[in-house]
């Protein structure tokens, strides 16, 4: 049956409506996709802009760190150019320093126990006096720049700790009487005999506070005191050394600075009573290098206690004995049984300096200006000891040294060579071992210490003559 023209109508009406629909749904799905599109675009336009502007920055801030990495290269290198220089310089002042200073201790020492005149006394120790001042404030400056540098080493060896508080209050006593002081000392009775530690540089510190002490002191008793607590497996103890006096005491406000550098009481007082203010920083330095921390007890007008514990292994050997003691006790009077001994120096004062002492002490001296001379005389001689400056012309003596080391006699390439230099700088002391020298003193050298050195290299020379 045909349809009729109404149904025909509907019908057409019905698919006009729905592509309309389709049309305007196509039209809005194109808008909607413009739009996004250029949504999309503006965002893409965006995140381009952002990554040339970040790659900018990016490429700006590696430029500005690699700039900064010159910088601080160049910086480093020049700190490190900067540290040298003064280490050179330090090392250069203290041989030129020291040198001269060697002669005038040297030679105050010879006078003062060559049975000087009544009237001579009083100036030979005045002198003496002044010039250990002057060498003590040089070690001061030399110790605190090691310091700052971190240079500064423990160099470890056996010792009787009882014998070194014994042997200091002995040698500061004329002093302590002087001024009418007394200066006494208190050793626990359950003391090691041996413990293993830095000798010179507890010698150093002990002496530096006992100093302090007798210049702050003006009447009364300084007191140097040494207790032990053992530890459980009796191999090792807890040595507290304390130095305690009746001076003028330290303010309350002032004990928390009185280590610092430069630190003083008051204001007046390195004008009163001298010095840098440099000691009680370089000995809290020495004692934290050895383990312990240095500390002030005080009253102000009564007076003041600095102490300190240092832990440190022991050896227990009461009938061994050391050199130190004995030399110092027989110094004036020790013979060194005619030992053929080789100077090699090339400063004609130095040179007199020690062969007067060696002479005194019954030594045959022979003397060579430089390390080439030294070789030359070996060649045709023979000696039981070296005694080798370092820092000479034409060889030195690290060079000649090693020259000795390699000579085809076993006998001389063997010689104890003992290194005599005014720079005692870590550098210059591990050289002398480099080099292979056995032992060194520091210029200017103290008599009972050059006298221990000798006494320990020659003593197989010494017992078998």
């Amino acid at each position: 049956m045909p349809e009729s023209p109404a149904g025909n109508s509907s019908l057409e009406s019905s698919l006009l409506r729905i592509l309309e629909r389709e049309r305007k749904a196509r039209k809005m799905a194109e808008r909607i996709i413009e739009q996004r599109s250029l949504e999309l675009y503006l965002k893409n336009k965006e995140l381009n802009e952002l990554n040339a502007l970040l790659e900018h920055k990016v490429r700006d801030r590696t430029a500005a760190l690699s700039k900064q990495q010159d910088e601080l290269k160049l910086a480093l290198l020049k700190a490190e150019q900067a540290k040298k220089e003064k280490s050179d310089f330090l090392s250069i002042m203290s041989h030129e320093i020291r040198t001269p200073l060697n002669a005038i201790i040297g030679f105050s020492h010879v006078l003062l126990n060559d049975n000087p005149r009544k009237d001579q006394i009083q100036p030979l120790e005045l002198l003496d006096y002044s010039s250990q001042n002057l060498m003590n404030l040089v070690n001061d400056i030399l110790d605190f720049s090691k310091m700052e540098a971190g240079k500064v080493e423990l160099n470890e060896n056996w010792f009787s700790p009882s014998e070194l508080i014994q042997r200091l209050a002995a040698s500061m006593r004329p002093t302590a009487s002087e001024k009418g002081l007394l200066l006494d000392v208190e050793l626990d009775s359950d003391c090691p005999d041996f413990v293993k530690g830095d000798y010179a540089r507890l010698n150093q510190v002990l002496i530096n506070l006992v100093s302090n002490s007798l210049k702050f002191t003006a009447t009364g008793t300084i007191v140097l005191k040494l207790s032990c607590q053992w530890h459980m497996s009796l191999e090792s103890c807890q040595l507290r050394f304390a130095v305690i006096d009746t001076g003028i005491g330290v303010s309350k406000e002032r004990q928390e600075h009185i280590f610092d550098v430069f630190s003083q009481e008051q204001s007046d007082t390195s004008l009163k009573y001298g010095g840098t203010g440099l000691g009680l920083a370089i000995c809290r330095g020495f004692v934290r290098l050895m383990g312990g921390e240095l500390k002030i007890s005080s009253e102000k007008g009564v007076g003041s206690e600095f102490y300190f514990t240092i832990d440190l292994f022991v050896r227990h050997n009461s009938d061994s004995k050391s050199h130190k003691l004995d030399t110092m006790i027989s110094l004036n009077t020790m013979d060194l049984k005619s030992a053929r001994i080789l100077l090699v120096e090339d400063n004609p004062i130095n040179q007199k300096v020690t062969e007067r002492f060696l002479s005194k002490w019954n030594a045959l001296i022979f003397i060579a200006a430089n390390g080439l001379e030294a070789l030359k005389w070996l060649e045709i001689n023979a000696v039981d000891l070296i005694l080798m400056d370092i820092q000479m012309p034409i060889m030195d003596g690290h060079e000649c040294t090693r020259q000795i080391r390699l000579l085809s006699d076993e006998k001389k390439a063997a010689l104890p060579i003992i290194a005599m230099t005014a720079d005692n700088s870590n550098e210059t002391l591990m050289e002398v071992k480099q080099s292979g020298m056995n032992d060194f003193i520091s210029k200017p050298f103290n008599p009972n210490d050059f006298a221990e050195k000798l006494v320990k290299h020659l003593e197989g020379f010494i017992n078998e003559n």
